[in-house]
């Protein structure tokens, strides 16, 4: 690598640091509402866990969308689509966001603390860890 090149790799870099920093801090402001709307009751909490949880009722969950989004977005746009890799990790980064998504969802659905259960959870994040092995 040039001098150059290197200069524009940590341009690039940064650059997508700042915008998904600052994309997600927007988009926490106008979706956060939009959540507890739709969440009436909002995350379901273990009457077992710790009391430290219970503060956590009522939060709104699946906020994760948000970060997601803006690493998504920024990574296409300031990443070099050409490297293989990209790609790669984009497929790695949604496939477990859909397992989050869905493990919410089933959470909201059911009104419980119980979703997708660890055996299927960790099945599925080694299935894509193959997939994106073999890749």
């Amino acid at each position: 690598m040039t001098m150059i090149q290197d200069n524009m790799f940590i341009l690039r870099c940064c650059g997508s640091l700042f915008f998904s920093f600052f994309l997600s801090v927007v988009l926490v402001y106008q979706i956060t509402p939009i959540l507890r709307n739709l969440q009436k009751t909002g995350q379901p909490i273990r009457t077992l866990g710790p009391e430290s949880h219970f503060s956590k009722a009522g939060t709104p969950t699946m906020g994760g969308t948000i970060i997601i989004f803006s690493i998504f977005l920024s990574t296409i746009i300031f990443a070099n689509l050409g490297n293989p890799y990209i790609w790669i990790s984009l497929f790695v980064l949604l496939s477990f966001s859909i397992l989050g998504f869905l493990d919410d969802y089933k959470k909201i659905a059911k009104n419980n603390h119980i979703g997708i259960s660890p055996r299927a959870k960790l099945l599925f994040q080694l299935l894509v860890s193959i997939v994106a092995i073999a890749l």
